[in-house]
């Protein structure tokens, strides 16, 4: 667990000079990605010192690329947006990256019921490809500096 908090540490510290030097739009989709990238070495992990430290390694991935994208992905809304709209653009994320939580968790249960273990993972990890695949394809990728309003 401390391995993975690291991984936040450190994308805290180094998120401003990462959009700094590639742009906002870059950074998130690249920080998105490091989530089904993060997700491999939980495939092949076994019980043991070995499968510890790669699942610690690929919470470190995967809370640097989640820091990385919340800070830059708040930075830009909290630039874009007018300020009397900063709560429902507040409001309508969280709903939307926590309320649909219940429902994953019961279609995740019961993929790893009917599936397997192993398969609903690479099944999981295919699907965290989607986010940056759809912010790619909108013009944020090329936005490189945060807007102002």
């Amino acid at each position: 667990m401390s391995l993975g908090a690291s991984g936040g540490f450190l994308a805290s510290l180094t998120t401003p000079r990462l959009t700094a030097r590639y742009g906002a739009g870059p950074v998130m989709i690249s920080a998105l990605t490091l989530a089904p990238a993060s997700q491999l070495p939980l495939l092949p992990a076994h019980p043991g010192t070995a499968g510890q430290l790669a699942i610690g390694c690929g919470l470190f991935a995967q809370l640097f690329g989640a820091v990385t994208h919340g800070l830059t992905q708040r930075t830009v809304r909290q630039r874009a947006c007018a300020p009397d709209m900063q709560g429902r653009m507040q409001a309508t994320g969280q709903w939307t990256a926590f309320g649909l939580r219940p429902f994953a968790a019961l279609l995740a249960g019961y993929a790893g019921t009917t599936l397997g273990l192993r398969t609903t993972l690479v099944i999981g990890a295919c699907l965290l490809l989607l986010p940056p695949l759809r912010l790619a394809l909108t013009p944020i990728r090329a936005l490189r500096l945060a807007p102002t309003p």
